[in-house]
């Protein structure tokens, strides 16, 4: 499998063990029970890592839209490929946190660091 945006091999993505950590971070958040060798659950979670996104900025949206869509009507929105689909992913990343503190993105692909809010 390639990754659809920079065209690098994916090998072995149903056993990545950064792919086994984001799905067993959102199962044990949200309640869920995705399985980390499903090709649905892992074909969006492969395509942000390789485009440089890094777990925590994985997990952060987990965090981010459970906070906002838990116990609402938006709760079955909390999948995979909702959370990290390429449409969406962009807008969930740079949404201010609960604490209304910016988002510390760090892309380690593209060697962009984000984390000292200067460009």
């Amino acid at each position: 499998m390639e990754c659809p945006h920079c065209g690098k091999s994916i090998v072995n993505n149903n056993k990545n063990p950064e792919v086994g950590e984001v799905i067993s971070y959102l199962n044990a958040e949200v309640g869920s029970r995705f399985s980390s060798s499903s090709k649905s659950s892992t074909k969006y979670i492969m395509s942000r890592i390789m485009e440089g996104y890094t777990v925590e900025d994985l997990k952060s949206v987990v965090d981010k839209k459970n906070a906002q869509w838990a116990g609402t009507a938006m709760e079955k929105f909390l999948r995979p490929e909702t959370l990290f689909c390429e449409t969406k992913f962009q807008s969930y990343i740079n949404e201010k946190g609960s604490n209304g503190k910016e988002n510390k993105l760090t892309r380690s692909h593209n060697k962009i660091d984000y984390t000292d809010g200067t460009f």
